[in-house]
C-alpha cells in the first residue's frame, strides 16, 4: 500500500510540474507574440518578420503562398505598398510537449494612399515552433479580413 501511495504521489507531482511548465511556455509564447508586434511597429514589418519567422516558415496571403523566410522577407521588401502593421494577441495555446503553439488575435494595417490614411483590420493566426535554442519562431502566418 505504501508503494502504491508513493507511485500516486510521484505521478501527481509530475503532472503538476508539467502543467506549470506548459503555463510558463504559454506565457513566454504570448510575450513573444507581443514582442513581434512591437518589433513590427518599431523596426518595420519586414525586419520584424525576419527576426520572428523560422527559416522554413510559410505565409498565406490573398492569392498566393510564400514559403521560406528569404522569400517572405524579399516579397515584403519589394512591395510597393509601405504599411505599418500591429496586432494584439487574444489567445495563446501550447502543446502538451511544449514545442508547438499558436496565437491568434486582431491586427491593424495602416498605409497612405494619395493623401488619405487607409486602415484595414482583421484576424490572424500564427503557428509557432520552439527552436533548438529555445526561442519561439513562427512557422505558419495567416491573416484574414
Amino acid at each position: 500500500m505504501l508503494k502504491l501511495n508513493l507511485i500516486i504521489a510521484v505521478l501527481l507531482l509530475c503532472s503538476c510540474s508539467n502543467e506549470n511548465s506548459i503555463e510558463k511556455e504559454r506565457e513566454r509564447l504570448l510575450q513573444t507574440d507581443k514582442n513581434f508586434s512591437s518589433a513590427s511597429e518599431i523596426s518595420g514589418v519586414a525586419e520584424a518578420y525576419k527576426l520572428f519567422l523560422a527559416k522554413d516558415a510559410t505565409k498565406f496571403i490573398p492569392g498566393k503562398i510564400l514559403q521560406g523566410l528569404d522569400s517572405i522577407y524579399l516579397s515584403m521588401k519589394k512591395s510597393k505598398l509601405h504599411y505599418n502593421l500591429k496586432w494584439i494577441p487574444v489567445k495563446c495555446e501550447v502543446s502538451a510537449s511544449g514545442d508547438l503553439g499558436y496565437t491568434w488575435g486582431n491586427y491593424l494595417m495602416t498605409y497612405k494612399q494619395n493623401d488619405s490614411i487607409i486602415q484595414l483590420s482583421g484576424k490572424y493566426v500564427n503557428v509557432w515552433k520552439k527552436q533548438t535554442d529555445g526561442k519561439w519562431k513562427v512557422i505558419i502566418d495567416i491573416g484574414s479580413d
